[in-house]
């Protein structure tokens, strides 16, 4: 199955009889495919696209994003990362892409310096940068999952 094309669903949320979940067996077949397809894919743009066409599918959302680290500028830096950059997955620009977050003072970078999920059900209030854009936007939940690779949050 090419990048971009995860299998067809009828939402889990339409059914009378729904609590909104898929069926676990459903969601471990899905995100197996996911995974072997993502592996597959061989440039950074194929594995955004990639995980932007089976996001919807694996996590229902309004809007899904992914963060990557700014490392210092320089040819002799050292150090952590201060900042995040924004890279959009769906058409909801209610943070844009390309913007830099700092990751002190936001959502995501706490999530990126912990290494743990991170989320509210009702952030009205918060003063996180990336909170309050997405308040501007009319979005009052949100979820942030670190991705780690070889124990490192990336």
């Amino acid at each position: 199955m090419p990048a971009g094309n995860p299998p067809h669903r009828d939402s889990y949320r339409d059914s009378p009889k729904s609590t909104g979940k898929a069926p676990t067996e459903s969601r471990s077949a899905d995100l197996l495919s996911f995974i072997q397809e993502l592996s597959l894919q061989e440039t950074y743009q194929a594995v955004l696209d990639c995980t932007a066409a089976w996001l919807k599918l694996l996590v229902p959302c309004d809007r899904s994003s992914l963060t990557f680290p700014v490392m210092p500028k320089g040819k002799w830096s050292i150090g952590a990362p201060k900042e995040l950059r924004v890279t959009v997955l769906d058409d909801n620009a209610a943070i844009p892409t390309d913007w830099v977050l700092p990751i002190d003072g936001s959502q995501a970078g706490r999530t990126f310096s912990t290494g743990l999920m991170s989320g509210s059900d009702d952030f009205a209030g918060e003063t996180a940068v990336d909170l309050a854009k997405l308040i501007q936007a009319g979005i009052l939940s949100s979820r942030c999952a670190p991705l780690v690779a070889g124990g490192r949050t990336i």
